[in-house]
């Protein structure tokens, strides 16, 4: 009772002060859209010598008023705010792959983003993966930023990991993660009896077991961490971790409730942004140097060809004046499916993390307990060496059948993503499925397949000029017939591992697809009938060269206007293996370090500006706010009184 009175004083004294809209000055240096999982770590970064103002404006909510959901991190899964006001709850048109199925794309409508509602899995991409991303934008400026060694140090900038007790024999690499970022990792105390076994069977099908996936290497099979803070047992999120924990900053202004409705430009310069208020009122706030999109996959695509920007019959069509015809902004779209299969459990002794909840389990190392075991299968697990071969030898010569638009920029580079992605297959330790233990069920487990390197491309565009009208969004799941094959070999994958010890002898029937689902066909068909979002979508302005269908180039710069950016996951040009927030997270500490004027390798960022409660002496040096010792003395306070 002592330690939550404790944290609860320390959250709410440390919480930033949002300003209301009618407080929004006339004009600022950077305006940043969205105030998600990217644009507060743009804002903290950006405004933290005080010689900049920044504006950063979300549509969403401060989520005040659901900060024990946001907090909790179970609560992902027992009391999800997803289909709330707290979600954007996106829908894509009608898949042909998945028997037309429409298919929900939940989206953080909050303050912190997606980081606020997601299931907080601390999981980095491979080495090749980055490294393929900077094959495809070696010419460009600013390519020397996106490579492995720039990348894994942003990410590792950012984060401060508590290695996990001893006696949960868990491991984990001290090389692979940061000691002093805003960023919390850590593993719960609180672990199920599956855990421990997961290893092992993965070892018995033939899938290495790693310590550590975090540092470049993630094929194989490996307990995770959680974006998760151990001194209280909550989501660490960009709120909490880049917002939150700031002193007051002056030159540092963030709006929940407050839509961009569009840039307005002049000779394709950005000079102010129109903004609209849940309060019912609207305004324009003018930009003195950049805009900095960071409103998401969904929203940065859609706010630019609302404002004029791209695929100029796209606009006509959706009756907005074309300021510069950009035929890439929106395509490029990929995401990550998914499905699951269940089984009974044997006996209570083998309780999952449903289980407990059922029973009334609610310590706070408990509440911190979410899925942590997963593998990232290679095609040669998946298939074995000579139908590898033979598999990847046939998707070489079917591109086509991944294009989704006529654009000839755009097909020029879905070209050279696909043949990146189908390089990849042909490396050992590339994940081509996310195979994941699933706990949260009550007497029952499962196993979550996930596709992570498409070869189909989707897109979205606009239906209005009105960017409260939601875009069509087409992920193309399952176009190129490649992909349910990799699926279905992944459903295999999965039934070998339930099959196997230690864990087979504590499962009973497979209920999910039942063992009547067996063929090929059959497999295929389930997977049609079933399958959703991992929610890892990715694209819509990619870095690539312009004349590939690219958006922005190295310095994460709209081509073709002045003073634009986008710092999101609408920018990665590939898919990889992995859930999205860590790199999402080490792409916007590059992009504020580009902002800035740094090159490559020259700061190693992270550091105290980000998350600790302090204000720089003008010499430089750091020193505590009167705010973090008047609430850590009512804090110790308050302790004594419980």
């Amino acid at each position: 009772m002592a330690s939550l009175a404790v944290f609860l004083f320390v959250q709410l004294a440390y919480a930033y002060q949002y300003t209301p809209v009618d407080d929004v000055q006339n004009a600022y240096d950077y305006v940043v859209v969205g105030g998600g999982t990217a644009g507060l770590i743009l804002g903290n970064r950006l405004s933290q010598d005080g010689t900049q103002s920044v504006l950063v404006l979300e549509a969403g909510k401060s989520g005040d008023a659901v900060k024990a959901r946001i907090d909790t991190p179970d609560a992902t899964y027992f009391d999800t705010l997803t289909n709330t006001e707290y979600d954007y709850n996106y829908t894509t048109v009608s898949q042909a792959g998945l028997n037309n199925r429409p298919i929900s794309w939940p989206r953080g409508r909050v303050l912190g983003g997606s980081s606020a509602i997601n299931s907080m899995f601390s999981v980095r991409p491979a080495e090749p993966e980055i490294s393929a991303w900077h094959d495809l934008i070696s010419n460009m400026d600013g390519a020397d930023w996106w490579t492995w060694d720039s990348l894994f140090g942003a990410m590792k900038d950012s984060e401060t990991f508590t290695p996990p007790s001893s006696d949960l024999n868990l491991t984990y690499k001290d090389t692979a993660h940061g000691s002093d970022g805003p960023m919390q990792s850590a593993f719960s105390d609180f672990q199920t009896k599956w855990t421990p076994l997961w290893k092992p069977a993965l070892e018995s099908v033939g899938v290495a077991a790693f310590e550590d996936n975090g540092a470049g290497e993630t094929w194989g099979g490996v307990v995770v961490p959680s974006f998760i803070n151990p001194s209280n047992w909550t989501r660490s999120y960009s709120r909490s971790s880049y917002l939150d924990t700031l002193p007051s900053r002056s030159n540092l202004v963030v709006v929940p409730e407050t839509t961009v409705t569009r840039l307005n430009f002049e000779d394709l310069s950005a000079h102010s942004v129109s903004w609209s208020a849940d309060n019912g009122k609207n305004g324009t706030v003018q930009v003195r140097k950049e805009i900095i999109l960071a409103a998401g996959v969904i929203a940065s695509p859609q706010l630019l060809m609302v404002s004029g920007v791209g695929p100029a019959d796209v606009l006509d069509g959706a009756g907005v004046d074309v300021v510069l015809d950009l035929p890439g902004v929106g395509q490029h779209i990929q995401d990550h499916l998914l499905l699951g299969l269940y089984y009974g459990t044997t006996g209570s002794d083998m309780q999952t993390l449903g289980d407990y909840n059922a029973g009334g389990q609610s310590t706070p190392a408990f509440r911190a307990a979410v899925n942590n075991a997963i593998a990232y299968v290679n095609l040669t697990m998946l298939m074995g060496a000579d139908n590898k071969t033979s598999f990847i030898e046939s998707a070489k010569g079917s591109a086509n059948a991944a294009m989704s638009s006529n654009s000839t920029d755009v097909r020029t580079g879905t070209k050279a993503l696909y043949d990146k992605t189908i390089e990849l297959f042909e490396k050992t330790y590339t994940g081509n499925v996310e195979l994941m233990l699933n706990v949260m069920g009550t007497n029952s487990i499962g196993f979550q397949v996930a596709l992570q390197h498409p070869l189909s491309f989707g897109g979205l565009t606009i239906q209005s000029d009105d960017i409260r009208t939601p875009p069509l969004i087409d992920p193309a799941y399952l176009v190129h017939p490649a992909d349910i094959v990799i699926m279905r070999e992944g459903v295999k994958a999965a039934r070998r591992l339930a099959a196997s010890q230690p864990l087979a002898q504590y499962l009973e029937t497979e209920t999910s697809p039942g063992t009547d689902i067996q063929g090929d066909q059959d497999i295929e068909a389930w997977i049609r009938a079933t399958a959703w979002s991992q929610f890892h979508p990715r694209g819509g302005c990619v870095m690539l060269p312009r004349e590939q269908g690219g958006v922005v180039d190295g310095l994460l710069k709209v081509y073709g206007l002045q003073n634009v950016r986008v710092v999101d996951g609408s920018v990665f040009p590939l898919d990889m293996a992995t859930h999205t927030q860590a790199p999402t997270i080490g792409l916007a500490e590059i992009g504020a370090r580009i902002l800035s004027g740094e090159t490559p390798g020259s700061s190693s960022g992270g550091g105290a500006d980000g998350d600790d409660n302090t204000d720089s002496d003008e010499d430089g040096s750091l020193k505590a706010s009167p705010l973090f010792w008047f609430s850590s003395l009512l804090a110790i306070f308050v302790s004594f009184l419980l």
